[in-house]
């Protein structure tokens, strides 16, 4: 990747977790609580954090001032996926692997529940209803794999990455799916084109922004979904980004690649590269900017992006069983003139989570269906 700007970024703070894998606090401070490997966050309108406490089996909620609680899911050990009943009140349903979250415009809160293979609602009155699942996207060429990745756009379209297809579903207020993004093929062929005809590898973290786009990491590339078409962002030069749009692989321009996690805000798309354990912000002016580094984390890292001018972004730690969070600038900073790399053995370490976090759903999901 190549060498991001540098404007002196803030230590991360701690927002929820204290470090150590629990399930306590409801009801006290979130800093206080603890959390079991979580791996996705998403930030309502209201400041509000909703964290997909995966080892929980639950999904809990940050409130503007600190508290946490649960909002979603029971705790309960299940395999199989529950039936939910019409009002359904969403802490006595059984989630089985809740693997990422998302917040729609109308304060609905998704769910995708890679262990039962569904995106379900959440609704503002705590009841929960399923959005999307196997037997609801039987109509396409293959039924919704389990579902690690989640967008809200601001129509109501909810973007599911199919990681166990290589690809990106797009599901609609009333629970229909289509192929948004990706034909089935890991492999990239091409920088660009029309979206269901490039390969969208393994989509593992998704980011809708408030111009429409939305951002899909997957195969350690970052892709932009604009106007059904497909985009490869790519790293011209030391500190900056672009995006190809070509039948061309590889593209002319490097890729921009090491990204493990994409979170949006209202002023774009914001990176983690595994390999500098770093939160990059890549600017509306096609700038490179290091916002934060997390060179005491080890671990899969995901992220999410505060409704505010200035973030926060908040940052997953699956191994450090914690969020944290650091607030951005508008500032760019200045290119800096070295390109030291980091070392590669955390590189090395968080993939290795990454690939035992990715067996264990598959197992999950295959005991199910078993």
């Amino acid at each position: 990747m190549a060498t991001p700007a540098s404007a002196a970024p803030e230590s991360p703070a701690a927002v929820a977790g204290t470090g150590s894998p629990g399930a306590t606090g409801d009801g006290g401070p979130a800093a206080q609580s603890t959390l079991n490997a979580p791996l996705g966050a998403a930030a309502g309108a209201d400041g509000t954090l909703y964290i997909a406490d995966t080892g929980n089996r639950k999904v809990r909620a940050v409130a503007p001032d600190g508290t946490i609680s649960t909002v979603a899911g029971s705790g309960e050990a299940a395999t199989q996926a529950p039936t939910v009943a019409a009002g359904a009140k969403a802490t006595d349903v059984a989630l089985i692997a809740p693997a990422a979250v998302a917040v729609g415009g109308d304060g609905t809160v998704f769910i995708a529940d890679a262990g039962a293979i569904r995106v379900y609602a959440l609704a503002k009155d705590g009841t929960l209803t399923v959005r999307a699942d196997a037997a609801g996207t039987s109509s396409l060429t293959r039924p919704m794999g389990a579902p690690t990745g989640l967008a809200a756009g601001s129509d109501g379209t909810v973007y599911v990455g199919d990681q166990e297809n290589n690809r990106v579903l797009a599901v609609t207020p009333d629970g229909k799916a289509s192929v948004a993004a990706g034909n089935g093929v890991v492999t990239a062929s091409a920088a660009g084109g029309p979206a269901t005809e490039v390969p969208v590898g393994a989509p593992n973290s998704l980011a809708a922004s408030g111009d429409g786009d939305v951002w899909i990491s997957g195969g350690l590339l970052l892709r932009r979904l604009r106007a059904q078409r497909i985009a490869t962002v790519t790293a011209p030069g030391s500190g900056t980004w672009a995006t190809a749009d070509g039948a061309q692989w590889p593209p002319a321009d490097q890729p921009l690649n090491d990204v493990e996690a994409v979170g949006a805000g209202k002023d774009g798309p914001y990176v983690f590269d595994r390999k500098q354990r770093a939160v990059l912000r890549l600017g509306p002016g096609g700038t490179i900017t290091t916002v934060a580094s997390l060179t005491d984390t080890r671990g899969t890292i995901h992220l999410a992006v505060g409704p505010g001018a200035d973030g926060p972004v908040y940052i997953v730690d699956t191994g450090g069983h914690r969020v944290l969070s650091v607030r951005v600038t508008a500032d760019p900073g200045t290119p800096p003139g070295g390109t030291d790399e980091a070392p590669l053995w955390p590189w090395l370490v968080g993939g290795a989570v990454l690939v035992l976090l990715i067996v264990l759903l598959i197992v999950v999901v295959a005991r199910r269906r078993a």
